[in-house]
């Protein structure tokens, strides 16, 4: 398994899905504020519920993610400089949570916290452009 990281990239090319792969892509200019930020990965990572505009839920359900059936997870954040831009601070807190906490816990801290916690290979893109 390939070390789970997040990635900051002027372009990204982006090759066919691989097998068990689900890839998500967020456009940084449709995700301005921390509502848009939670909406966002609300839908697009089938949350069970809403966070209700909190980011601890939001921590608890992206390190549950038991109603997925994937083994690689591939998030990519287009228009870097417009991510979250309306809270620069914000923006900081969350590249911080995937780096510090979201990313190490599929990498190997969910067989040490959870039964049966099985690994996923996670990647965060943050980038201007996809091709």
């Amino acid at each position: 398994m390939n070390k789970n990281e997040l990635i900051f990239t002027n372009q990204l090319k982006c090759d066919t899905l691989q097998k068990d792969e689900l890839r998500i892509v967020i456009c940084g200019k449709d995700v301005i504020t921390k509502k848009d930020f939670l909406e966002t990965i609300e839908q697009k990572f089938f949350f069970p519920e809403s966070c209700f505009g909190s980011l601890d839920a939001f921590m608890d359900y992206i390190r549950d993610l038991s109603w997925l059936d994937c083994e690689k997870i591939t998030l990519i954040i287009t228009d870097k400089d417009d991510f979250l831009s309306a809270h620069i601070g914000l923006k900081k807190i969350i590249l911080d949570c995937f780096e510090e906490e979201i990313l190490p816990y599929w990498e190997t801290d969910v067989e040490n916290t959870e039964v049966n916690g099985k690994r996923k290979e996670f990647l965060v893109y943050v980038v201007d452009t996809i091709c």
